[in-house]
């Protein structure tokens, strides 16, 4: 099992990453993934790494965006042929304050029973393999608009798998605007939910209900303990029936793991 797991960033191009095991070993073997989603899409970010080795370097991740989380997990393959996976870390804090936990536990309670609805999670991909279908590597844009690969992001996929989150929705503002090919429609709201998952701008969210309205976060402010992120506050603007995101899979009853906050 791993008795430590440490994601360090001594530097700003590189991210380390540090673990103890336990029975060790040197016939062990070792491998990271990495991911922009706490539940799906970890890829290998290492070769395989001897029993003896207890430290990571890379700078393959572009740790410059200010708005990308990122997610590791280790795996160990015992000599026996068992495996075995680290927790998930990632480059915010990972360690629950002693106040944090409590705090989201009633806020999840409150989501649940009072005024949450439930909302599949859409987290946008930004770095990848570019899509095959629209991306001109020349050009270093999208040929097309309205990609039913990537759903206009340029990257294969687009999103990751969905994450079952419970989110609280105020009233909806409405607005229409000029411009110049005519009037403009905007709707948006401040919606807020718990602290964990993260969400990320650009993320798309799917209110699971009747309505099915689909929303795009364009901004996000945390509310935090100790740099612990307990509430996140999401400025949301509803998506026209018309954008390429409403031909997502809405994800149907149990087709998906439901988030907990335990995992964090």
């Amino acid at each position: 099992m791993f008795t430590e797991t440490k994601i360090s960033f001594y530097n700003p191009r590189f991210m380390t990453i540090q673990w103890q095991y336990s029975p060790a070993s040197l016939n062990n073997k070792f491998y990271i993934y990495q991911s922009e989603s706490p539940e799906s899409g970890f890829d290998l970010l290492s070769e395989e790494l001897t029993g003896d080795t207890t430290e990571f370097s890379t700078d393959k991740i572009n740790l410059y965006n200010l708005t990308r989380n990122i997610y590791i997990k280790i795996k160990c393959v015992e000599d026996s042929g068992n495996t075995v996976w680290s927790k998930t870390m990632s480059n915010f804090p990972s360690e629950k304050h002693r106040y944090a936990a409590n705090i989201m536990e009633r806020r999840d309670l409150e989501l649940r029973r009072l005024n949450g609805i439930k909302t599949a999670l859409y987290i946008k991909r930004t770095y990848g393999i570019r899509c095959p279908a629209c991306w001109d590597p020349i050009a270093n844009r999208t040929r097309k608009s309205k990609c039913p690969e990537c759903y206009n992001t340029g990257w294969y996929k687009g999103y990751h798998d969905p994450i079952i989150i419970w989110v609280s929705y105020p009233p909806v503002y409405k607005a229409i605007g000029n411009a110049g090919m005519g009037a403009v429609e905007a709707m948006s709201t401040m919606a807020w939910t718990n602290g964990y998952p993260l969400i990320t701008p650009g993320s798309v969210l799917i209110e699971m209900n009747e309505s099915a309205r689909h929303w795009v976060a364009s901004q996000i402010q945390f509310k935090e303990i100790a740099r612990f992120p307990v509430k996140q506050i999401v400025k949301l603007e509803e998506l026209r029936k018309d954008a390429i995101e409403w031909k997502l899979p809405i994800p149907e009853e149990g087709q998906c793991q439901e988030h907990s906050i335990w995992k964090r």
